[in-house]
């Protein structure tokens, strides 16, 4: 038995070391993007889908309303070392697909152990942004904020930004654009019947 355990820490050792000995690579590599047509005024017409048949875009950290980086730092507690684990292991299955097998699983811990040590927070926040899921076909809050809300991600309200991180956490259970665009209205609504 302790054998087998001084080998399957050998292992595990030794992957870890390959895995931080690896180059430190956009986290994006590898994936393609969606365009965005616009009418002469700015204003978004559609957007079109990914080689992969997502809506993806890749947006820097500050191209995000900070509404919508704070809530997603607040669900997820990046602001603590074992929210910063939490993100990169959250990170590391959007990277390292595959089912939940004890295989994947070990692939997937040292992928996490590999982003904490090669990204800083505000790298893997701004990846996890740009990674997530947010419904059928939709990768990345810049994606979901022009298809959800029809704007751009930085300018988003309180509301809207609290709905698209919540989105973002519910993947399984993520409603179609139309569902989404609803609730938002009936929201914005109500919050303007308070004030």
């Amino acid at each position: 038995m302790n054998l087998r355990i001084s080998a399957a820490t050998w292992i595990l050792a030794t992957a870890l070391a390959c895995a931080l000995c690896e180059r430190r690579r956009p986290l994006f590599e590898g994936l393609s993007f969606s365009r965005v047509q616009c009418d002469r005024e700015g204003r978004l017409l559609r957007l079109l889908p990914a080689s992969d048949g997502q809506k993806r875009l890749w947006l820097s950290l500050g191209e995000f309303s900070p509404l919508l980086i704070n809530a997603t730092r607040a669900r997820i507690h990046v602001g603590t070392a074992q929210g910063q684990a939490a993100l990169a292991l959250r990170l590391s299955s959007l990277l390292v697909e595959g089912p939940d097998t004890i295989l994947v699983n070990a692939r997937r811990r040292l992928e996490s152990w590999r982003l904490r040590a090669l990204y800083g927070p505000n790298e893997l926040l701004e990846a996890y942004l740009n990674l997530s899921s947010y419904g059928p076909g939709i990768s990345g809050a810049g994606a979901a904020s022009l298809v959800y809300f029809g704007k751009n991600p930085d300018q988003l309200t309180l509301t809207e930004a609290v709905e698209l991180s919540t989105i973002g956490e519910l993947t399984l259970r993520a409603k179609a654009p139309e569902a989404a665009s609803d609730r938002s209205a009936a929201s914005a609504r109500g919050l303007r019947r308070r004030t």
